[in-house]
Protein backbone atom coordinates (compact mmCIF):
# COMPACT_ATOMS: atom_id res chain seq x y z
CA UNK A 1 0.00 0.00 0.00
CA UNK A 2 1.37 3.40 -0.99
CA UNK A 3 2.10 6.02 1.63
CA UNK A 4 -0.53 8.38 0.18
CA UNK A 5 -3.20 5.65 0.42
CA UNK A 6 -2.22 4.91 4.02
CA UNK A 7 -2.49 8.58 4.93
CA UNK A 8 -5.92 8.71 3.33
CA UNK A 9 -7.15 5.80 5.43
CA UNK A 10 -5.80 7.38 8.61
CA UNK A 11 -7.49 10.69 7.79
CA UNK A 12 -11.01 9.17 7.54
CA UNK A 13 -11.77 8.95 11.28
CA UNK A 14 -10.28 12.40 11.84
CA UNK A 15 -12.42 13.84 9.07
CA UNK A 16 -15.54 12.78 10.95
CA UNK A 17 -14.42 14.85 13.95
CA UNK A 18 -14.61 18.05 11.91
CA UNK A 19 -17.97 19.74 12.63
CA UNK A 20 -20.34 20.47 9.77
CA UNK A 21 -20.67 24.03 8.55
CA UNK A 22 -24.13 25.10 7.40
CA UNK A 23 -23.48 28.71 6.51
CA UNK A 24 -26.54 30.01 8.37
CA UNK A 25 -26.29 33.16 10.48
CA UNK A 26 -27.03 31.30 13.71
CA UNK A 27 -24.22 28.86 13.00
CA UNK A 28 -20.58 29.39 13.88
CA UNK A 29 -18.62 31.79 11.68
CA UNK A 30 -16.57 30.35 8.86
CA UNK A 31 -13.38 31.64 10.52
CA UNK A 32 -14.10 29.93 13.84
CA UNK A 33 -15.15 26.77 12.06
CA UNK A 34 -11.97 26.77 10.02
CA UNK A 35 -9.72 27.15 13.08
CA UNK A 36 -11.39 24.17 14.72
CA UNK A 37 -11.05 22.11 11.56
CA UNK A 38 -7.44 23.14 11.14
CA UNK A 39 -6.52 21.97 14.66
CA UNK A 40 -7.88 18.52 13.82
CA UNK A 41 -6.05 18.46 10.51
CA UNK A 42 -2.73 19.43 12.09
CA UNK A 43 -3.17 16.71 14.68
CA UNK A 44 -3.41 14.20 11.84
CA UNK A 45 -0.49 15.78 9.94
CA UNK A 46 -2.66 16.39 6.87
CA UNK A 47 -1.26 17.91 3.72
CA UNK A 48 -2.81 21.11 2.37
CA UNK A 49 -4.40 19.07 -0.40
CA UNK A 50 -6.10 16.83 2.18
CA UNK A 51 -7.28 19.87 4.13
CA UNK A 52 -8.70 21.45 1.01
CA UNK A 53 -10.61 18.29 0.07
CA UNK A 54 -11.83 17.15 3.50
CA UNK A 55 -12.84 20.58 4.74
CA UNK A 56 -15.20 21.15 1.81
CA UNK A 57 -16.77 17.74 2.49
CA UNK A 58 -18.08 19.08 5.81
CA UNK A 59 -20.19 21.84 4.20
CA UNK A 60 -23.93 21.33 4.52
CA UNK A 61 -27.18 23.05 3.56
CA UNK A 62 -26.64 26.71 2.64
CA UNK A 63 -22.88 26.42 2.74
CA UNK A 64 -23.04 23.49 0.34
CA UNK A 65 -25.31 25.39 -2.04
CA UNK A 66 -23.06 28.45 -2.07
CA UNK A 67 -19.77 26.59 -1.82
CA UNK A 68 -18.34 28.28 -4.89
CA UNK A 69 -18.78 31.69 -3.21
CA UNK A 70 -17.14 30.69 0.04
CA UNK A 71 -13.44 31.05 0.76
CA UNK A 72 -11.39 28.29 -0.72
CA UNK A 73 -10.13 26.15 2.21
CA UNK A 74 -6.58 26.66 0.97
CA UNK A 75 -7.10 30.43 1.09
CA UNK A 76 -8.36 30.09 4.64
CA UNK A 77 -5.09 28.38 5.54
CA UNK A 78 -3.11 31.31 4.18
CA UNK A 79 -5.40 33.82 5.88
CA UNK A 80 -4.82 32.12 9.19
CA UNK A 81 -1.05 32.19 8.58
CA UNK A 82 -1.29 35.88 7.69
CA UNK A 83 -3.12 36.64 10.94
CA UNK A 84 -0.38 34.90 12.94
CA UNK A 85 2.70 35.99 10.96
CA UNK A 86 5.67 37.16 13.05
CA UNK A 87 8.89 38.94 12.16
CA UNK A 88 11.88 36.67 12.69
CA UNK A 89 14.68 37.60 15.10
CA UNK A 90 17.25 38.61 12.46
CA UNK A 91 14.74 39.56 9.75
CA UNK A 92 14.83 43.14 8.51
CA UNK A 93 11.61 45.14 8.18
CA UNK A 94 11.79 45.19 4.38
CA UNK A 95 12.14 41.40 4.26
CA UNK A 96 9.28 40.95 6.71
CA UNK A 97 7.14 43.23 4.54
CA UNK A 98 7.95 41.21 1.41
CA UNK A 99 7.08 37.93 3.12
CA UNK A 100 3.84 39.38 4.51
CA UNK A 101 2.70 40.73 1.13
CA UNK A 102 3.51 37.46 -0.61
CA UNK A 103 1.30 35.64 1.91
CA UNK A 104 -1.43 38.24 1.42
CA UNK A 105 -1.53 37.49 -2.32
CA UNK A 106 -1.90 33.77 -1.58
CA UNK A 107 -4.71 34.42 0.87
CA UNK A 108 -6.65 37.10 -1.04
CA UNK A 109 -5.32 36.98 -4.62
CA UNK A 110 -3.24 39.31 -6.75
CA UNK A 111 -6.25 41.34 -7.89
CA UNK A 112 -7.05 42.63 -4.41
CA UNK A 113 -3.39 43.34 -3.71
CA UNK A 114 -3.05 45.60 -6.76
CA UNK A 115 -6.57 47.03 -6.94
CA UNK A 116 -6.86 50.83 -7.13
CA UNK A 117 -10.52 50.72 -6.14
CA UNK A 118 -11.12 52.87 -3.06
CA UNK A 119 -13.05 50.22 -1.13
CA UNK A 120 -10.57 47.48 -2.03
CA UNK A 121 -7.68 49.76 -1.04
CA UNK A 122 -9.19 50.34 2.41
CA UNK A 123 -9.74 46.61 2.93
CA UNK A 124 -6.20 45.79 1.80
CA UNK A 125 -4.74 48.53 4.00
CA UNK A 126 -6.54 47.31 7.13
CA UNK A 127 -5.56 43.67 6.60
CA UNK A 128 -1.90 44.45 5.88
CA UNK A 129 -1.61 47.03 8.68
CA UNK A 130 -3.06 44.71 11.32
CA UNK A 131 -0.83 41.82 10.23
CA UNK A 132 2.26 44.03 10.06
CA UNK A 133 1.82 45.68 13.47
CA UNK A 134 0.87 42.40 15.11
CA UNK A 135 3.96 40.70 13.72
CA UNK A 136 6.66 43.29 14.50
CA UNK A 137 9.38 41.96 16.77
CA UNK A 138 9.43 43.17 20.37
CA UNK A 139 12.58 45.32 20.16
CA UNK A 140 10.84 47.68 17.70
CA UNK A 141 7.62 48.12 19.68
CA UNK A 142 8.62 50.96 22.00
CA UNK A 143 10.03 53.31 19.37
CA UNK A 144 7.33 52.38 16.85
CA UNK A 145 4.41 53.03 19.18
CA UNK A 146 5.85 56.42 20.18
CA UNK A 147 6.08 57.58 16.57
CA UNK A 148 3.21 56.02 14.63
CA UNK A 149 0.00 58.12 14.25
CA UNK A 150 -3.25 56.36 15.12
CA UNK A 151 -4.64 56.91 11.62
CA UNK A 152 -1.47 55.83 9.78
CA UNK A 153 -1.90 53.68 6.69
CA UNK A 154 0.06 50.52 5.92
CA UNK A 155 2.78 52.32 3.94
CA UNK A 156 3.38 54.75 6.83
CA UNK A 157 3.61 51.83 9.26
CA UNK A 158 6.32 50.21 7.17
CA UNK A 159 8.27 53.48 6.81
CA UNK A 160 8.09 54.20 10.55
CA UNK A 161 9.23 50.69 11.50
CA UNK A 162 12.11 50.96 9.02
CA UNK A 163 13.21 54.26 10.59
CA UNK A 164 13.12 52.76 14.09
CA UNK A 165 15.15 49.81 12.86
CA UNK A 166 17.81 52.18 11.45
CA UNK A 167 17.95 54.19 14.70
CA UNK A 168 18.44 51.04 16.77
CA UNK A 169 21.12 49.82 14.38
CA UNK A 170 23.05 53.12 14.74
CA UNK A 171 22.77 53.01 18.53
CA UNK A 172 24.06 49.46 18.55
CA UNK A 173 26.98 50.42 16.30
CA UNK A 174 27.88 53.42 18.50
CA UNK A 175 27.69 51.25 21.61
CA UNK A 176 30.01 48.66 20.06
CA UNK A 177 32.50 51.36 19.02
CA UNK A 178 32.52 52.84 22.53
CA UNK A 179 33.08 49.41 24.00
CA UNK A 180 36.03 48.91 21.66
CA UNK A 181 37.47 52.32 22.58
CA UNK A 182 37.08 51.63 26.30
CA UNK A 183 38.79 48.27 25.87
CA UNK A 184 41.67 49.93 23.99
CA UNK A 185 42.02 52.59 26.71
CA UNK A 186 42.03 49.93 29.41
CA UNK A 187 44.77 48.02 27.60
CA UNK A 188 46.79 51.24 27.17
CA UNK A 189 46.37 52.11 30.83
CA UNK A 190 47.48 48.62 31.75
CA UNK A 191 50.65 49.06 29.70
CA UNK A 192 51.31 52.46 31.28
CA UNK A 193 50.84 50.96 34.73
CA UNK A 194 53.38 48.26 33.91
CA UNK A 195 55.85 50.90 32.69
CA UNK A 196 55.41 52.96 35.87
CA UNK A 197 55.90 49.91 38.05
CA UNK A 198 59.05 49.02 36.08
CA UNK A 199 60.42 52.56 36.59
CA UNK A 200 59.65 52.39 40.30
CA UNK A 201 61.59 49.17 40.59
CA UNK A 202 64.54 50.77 38.79
CA UNK A 203 64.50 53.82 41.07
CA UNK A 204 64.36 51.56 44.09
CA UNK A 205 67.46 49.83 42.76
CA UNK A 206 69.25 53.17 42.35
CA UNK A 207 68.32 54.17 45.87
CA UNK A 208 69.88 50.99 47.22
CA UNK A 209 73.18 51.90 45.50
CA UNK A 210 73.02 55.41 47.00
CA UNK A 211 72.61 53.88 50.45
CA UNK A 212 75.78 51.87 49.94
CA UNK A 213 77.75 55.08 49.18
CA UNK A 214 76.37 56.75 52.30
CA UNK A 215 77.68 54.07 54.69
CA UNK A 216 80.49 55.44 57.03
CA UNK A 217 84.05 54.52 56.03
CA UNK A 218 86.24 53.19 58.85
CA UNK A 219 89.22 55.50 59.50
CA UNK A 220 92.59 54.02 58.58
CA UNK A 221 95.13 54.51 61.38
CA UNK A 222 98.89 54.11 61.17
CA UNK A 223 100.51 51.62 63.51
CA UNK A 224 103.00 53.50 65.62
CA UNK A 225 106.65 52.57 65.06
CA UNK A 226 105.96 50.16 62.21
CA UNK A 227 107.13 51.00 58.69
CA UNK A 228 107.08 49.32 55.37
CA UNK A 229 110.02 48.96 52.98
CA UNK A 230 109.22 52.21 51.28
CA UNK A 231 109.44 54.09 54.54
CA UNK A 232 105.68 54.72 54.89
CA UNK A 233 104.02 54.04 58.21
CA UNK A 234 102.35 50.63 58.33
CA UNK A 235 98.56 50.89 58.82
CA UNK A 236 96.21 48.54 60.61
CA UNK A 237 94.43 47.88 57.30
CA UNK A 238 95.90 44.95 55.39
CA UNK A 239 97.78 45.96 52.32
CA UNK A 240 98.01 43.29 49.65
CA UNK A 241 100.42 45.20 47.42
CA UNK A 242 103.50 43.18 46.42
CA UNK A 243 105.64 46.20 47.40
CA UNK A 244 104.59 46.01 51.01
CA UNK A 245 105.38 42.38 51.79
CA UNK A 246 108.40 43.37 54.02
CA UNK A 247 107.83 45.15 57.26
CA UNK A 248 110.58 46.76 59.31
CA UNK A 249 110.43 48.24 62.74
CA UNK A 250 111.67 51.71 63.76
CA UNK A 251 114.82 52.35 65.78
CA UNK A 252 112.81 53.44 68.76
CA UNK A 253 111.69 49.85 69.39
CA UNK A 254 113.76 47.84 71.80
CA UNK A 255 114.28 44.13 71.86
Amino acid sequence: MAVSELRELVSIPLREKIPHFSGYLDDTSVTDWFKQAERIAKGGNWSKEQMKRHFSERYTKLALSFQEYLDNPENLIFKNELAEIKQKTNERVRDFRARLEKLFVKAYNEKLFRSANEDMTLIRNDILKNAFEGGLKTELHSGYENRIPADADYATCVTTATDIESILARKKSISQNRHSEISAISIHQGLLTNDVEDLNRKFEGLNSYDNLDDRPIREILAVPGVYSDNGQPYTDTPNFSLNSRTVRFGNNLTD
